[in-house]
């Protein structure tokens, strides 16, 4: 039972969504998280650092 609690602990939960540059399915898991903004970083380059919200929703 300990060990099972101990593998249960070490398992982290894996977020996953697309990116907002290139539109490709990334996650957690296989992509690095962004120190700064600890948004998932897609192969292309991009986190939300670089996300600028549309200026057409504020119209």
């Amino acid at each position: 039972m300990f060990e099972e609690k101990k593998q249960l602990i070490s398992e982290k939960y894996v977020r996953k969504t697309h990116c907002f540059n290139c539109k490709k399915n990334i996650n957690s898991q296989q992509y690095d998280t962004c120190e700064d903004c600890k948004g998932i970083v897609c192969g292309c380059g991009s986190c939300f650092c670089e996300w600028e919200e549309p200026s057409f929703l504020y119209q």
